[in-house]
């Protein structure tokens, strides 16, 4: 029988017949209706999906995404889709699950099919190396695909909008091609001042068996090409006068990046090469071979001043531009609009044109929301874990030795600052480094992998705000928290364990001892501003306020340390101050015994002059 001039009761189109319609091959599995669904109230809100595939065909986008940091399950992306949708068979699988919550917003399909919607929940999603978070979910009465939207898929870094960017980029390069050629030169040359008295040392060229001489040669013409051949001068570096100047810090960056929307992030061409030495300096440096010697005309790596040397000369290169910041050779540039951002990044070409820095092309990134900084990611929202970070932890393998154990924990701690309860999490992992020989039991990888998923979840600070500063601190029995918040919102946190003396304090002399700490501890974000200190304990606010000359001896002693320092102190429960005193119980080791000390000797000193 033939279909020409016939109507398809399924699609209303011609010349086919409705067991041959494909017009339901081109709609997800979720778009089904339901009778009860089409009397919805006309004013519920409607969310739409808009993803058509054949099935479940090759080109269909999958990704595996961990809920709860329980279940593992593969989510279609739908970047058409302006929700997340779970069916049900999925959610019962959840062991924890969230309370539903009931919602008057309903789903339709591309084709207006309206999908049944039982409620909607919180979870949490990450996939390895994508940020972790919380997304919106609604909880669907079909056996169908888990969808993830296109708000998700760009938060979780499942897609990235590159359009723009790559023209800004492809911009950006055209106007300052000569930039991303050949290698930096800084103005000027560079001099290495010796300490009085220094004597030169001078080695022979080691032997080399005939076998490797060929091989010696090729290596020395290959790392000279490179430019990125490093020394080890021992005894040079014992001479040489440190200049000690001072390179910032992370901390000492995101502290001006408040408002910032728009960043591009830089990297020198060529590093410490970019400075020439003096004929003088050129000496010092040579070192032999069977073929010769051979004298540096740049500066080195493995200098001991090479790194204060080169942040010098690179911050007087920028010195005076707005929106700029360098550690070594990364700068970061910022604004809080594109226009201003724009206009101090021209300002940067401009100014490397003409102090003879170089870019590394494939190192640049330019007018995005966010960037990789110095092992961290910046954005208008504050500061993350480096994606790389984490996927390189996530994917390390189970330790073998203790060496490894100890490359793990030192990449945990790295990141220490985003996980409050790292401490507390390794402490089965720390104990293994006491046993000989090293022993590895299921108990460890159960921890190691509970690690592995904390560690990704990553938490972002807010970028520092010089107004409406309040430090939130509270003490335990065997350990200290505090955390910063500008303006309501965390900006950093941190914790450290009592000593065995520390924890023999009164309950007053700890939460005391906690203000310390975290007035020390963030001393770069509060010397020189107006504080609110927080705390639980009620009889400090007392005691601060009463002239100094009344209180114990090692309460005057650490009031004392707070008298830099502009704070005002204040009450509250500790129910308001619950990240502080999280971290007083899952603190982390860093005991800083130095004042512990000082007040210990001062202890002493009296016993001695007791009857």
């Amino acid at each position: 029988m033939s279909s020409e001039g016939k109507i398809c009761t399924q699609c209303k189109k011609p010349n086919h017949f409705k067991r041959v319609c494909r017009s339901n091959e081109n709609v997800n599995t979720i778009d089904e209706e339901t009778e009860s669904f089409r009397e919805a109230v006309d004013d519920q809100e409607t969310i739409f999906l808009y993803a058509i595939d054949k099935g479940r065909g090759k080109d269909e986008a999958l990704v595996p995404l961990t809920l709860n940091n329980q279940l593992s399950v593969n989510f279609k992306i739908d970047t058409g889709a302006q929700a997340n949708v779970l069916p049900k068979n999925i959610f019962d699988k959840l062991d924890l699950k969230p309370n539903l919550q009931s919602t008057n917003q309903r789903l339709t399909s591309y084709y207006g099919a309206k999908i049944p919607v039982i409620g909607t929940c919180d979870l949490t999603c990450s996939h390895k190396q994508c940020p972790r978070g919380a997304h919106r979910f609604y909880v669907v009465d079909s056996a169908s695909t888990p969808i993830v939207g296109y708000r998700s898929s760009i938060d979780l870094n499942l897609i990235k909008l590159v359009l723009n960017v790559n023209a800004k980029q492809t911009s950006i390069d055209e106007k300052n091609k000569n930039l991303f050629e050949g290698n930096g030169r800084l103005e000027g040359e560079c001099n290495i001042h010796l300490k009085d008295g220094s004597i030169p040392t001078v080695y022979p060229a080691r032997r080399v068996p005939e076998a490797l001489k060929d091989k010696l040669q090729d290596e020395l013409n290959r790392m000279e090409s490179l430019k990125k051949l490093c020394i080890d001068p021992v005894d040079l570096n014992k001479c040489i006068k440190h200049p000690y100047y001072p390179t910032p810090t992370l901390e000492d960056v995101t502290a001006k990046l408040h408002g910032a929307k728009e960043f591009s992030k830089m990297d020198a061409r060529s590093g410490y090469w970019s400075l020439v030495l003096s004929a003088t300096a050129s000496e010092m440096p040579t070192f032999s071979t069977i073929y010769g010697r051979y004298r540096f005309l740049r500066m080195p790596f493995g200098l001991l001043s090479a790194q204060d040397e080169f942040q010098r000369r690179m911050e007087e290169a920028f010195e005076g531009l707005e929106g700029v910041a360098i550690i070594i050779d990364d700068i970061l540039v910022y604004g809080a609009n594109q226009e201003e951002h724009d206009e101090r990044l021209q300002a940067v070409m401009e100014r490397a044109l003409e102090k003879g820095v170089k870019f590394n092309k494939d190192k640049c990134t330019f007018s995005a929301s966010s960037v990789c900084y110095f092992g961290h990611v910046i954005g208008a929202d504050g500061m993350k874990p480096d994606p790389e970070k984490l996927k390189a932890i996530e994917e390390m393998p189970r330790p073998q030795s203790r060496e490894e154990l100890l490359t793990l924990l030192g990449m945990l701690n790295y990141l220490a600052k985003y996980i409050p309860d790292l401490f507390t999490r390794n402490k089965s992992l720390r104990e293994i480094l006491k046993c000989e020989p090293f022993s590895w039991s299921p108990e460890n990888d159960h921890t190691l992998v509970e690690l592995k998923q904390s560690i990704v979840s990553g938490i972002s600070f807010f970028n520092y705000k010089s107004l409406n500063v309040e430090l939130k601190v509270d003490a335990s029995s065997h350990g200290l928290g505090a955390n910063l918040c500008s303006d309501g919102e965390v900006v950093v946190y941190a914790s450290r364990a009592l000593s065995k003396t520390e924890q023999k304090y009164s309950q007053l002399e700890k939460e005391l001892y906690a203000i310390v700490y975290g007035c020390k501890h963030f001393h770069h974000y509060l010397y020189g501003r107006r504080v609110n200190g927080i705390t639980d304990h009620r009889p400090l606010e007392t005691i601060v306020r009463n002239p100094i000359h009344k209180a114990p001896p090692r309460v005057q002693r650490l009031i004392l340390q707070l008298q830099p320092y502009d704070l005002h102190l204040q009450f509250r429960p500790g129910s308001e101050i619950s990240i502080a005193d999280a971290l007083s119980r899952l603190h982390l080791p860093d005991i800083n015994e130095k004042i512990a000390t000082e007040i210990d000797v001062y202890v002493h000193q009296i016993s001695r002059h007791l009857p």
